[in-house]
């Protein structure tokens, strides 16, 4: 139990009190041997049982928990998968709903990916996902919340981040995302959509269909570039997009 719930060190502590203490109950007991070497060596085997137990206890709660993180994760770039996100990001929901508190997602695709898989090789291409999650992970906070969605698709959920707040982060970070592309020599860009939920969908499937549908109008639009826009309540109490606004910027 104490491998288990607690850490390692105390359950190896543990072990080496519980062989003891049965020995010296034992003695309490009325239990004498002629030879000092019977009680020794109950002591030494039982510890050495205790030690045994610990230690495999300990090895299963890190591999479980090491598949669970496995589970969870991108292999290829340490991001959260589909599945931890959804998961995620209901949570948010659930909470925004409660609190009142607006959240964001921001949807994004990299331009002219297959180029790059195809003219440099799929080796770099995956150093240009591992280098876009780097990034972003760098320039988010500890509550925010980066996953790989598809090939080259992308989701960052930003919790309690208003319209105002959304425009500066998803800016800036796209300012980092393309100088690091440009210093690479990699010939692709963004096309980001960014859905800033006031009152949100009751489903995380909902809030990413806006989202991806955003991001498409910009790739429908001549790509690199971002959209923005708020969904809220209207006075009959139904969902409606209360402000949109599209940058545009030209890769050189």
């Amino acid at each position: 139990m104490t491998a288990w719930f607690v850490q390692k060190n105390v359950a190896l502590i543990t072990s080496f009190a519980s062989a003891f203490t049965w020995q010296f109950s034992n003695l309490l007991a009325g239990e004498h041997h002629s030879n000092l070497f019977v009680p020794l060596w109950n002591t030494s085997t039982r510890l050495i049982f205790f030690l045994i137990v610990t230690i495999l206890i300990f090895k299963l709660k890190k591999s479980l928990a090491h598949e669970a993180l496995l589970a969870r994760t991108d292999f290829l770039t340490g991001a959260a998968n589909p599945r931890a996100f959804y998961d995620i990001a209901q949570m948010e929901i659930n909470r925004s709903c409660r609190y009142k508190r607006s959240f964001t997602l921001v949807y994004f695709d990299v331009d002219n990916f297959k180029s790059i898989n195809d003219t440099l090789g799929h080796h770099v291409g995956s150093d240009l996902l591992v280098k876009i999650v780097d990034i972003i992970k760098q320039n988010l906070r500890v509550t925010d919340v980066i996953a790989r969605v598809g090939g080259d698709e992308f989701a960052i959920m930003l919790p309690e981040t208003d319209s105002a707040q959304t425009r500066s982060v998803v800016t800036k970070l796209r300012d980092k995302l393309q100088a690091e592309m440009d210093s690479e020599h990699w010939a692709v860009t963004f096309s980001i959509g960014v859905l800033t939920c006031s009152t949100p969908p009751k489903t995380i499937d909902e809030v990413i269909k806006f989202a991806d549908q955003l991001m498409y109008e910009v790739k429908l639009n001549g790509k690199n570039s971002i959209k923005f826009k708020e969904l809220g309540n209207s006075s009959e109490n139904q969902l409606i997009y209360v402000e949109e606004t599209e940058f545009e910027f030209t890769h050189q």
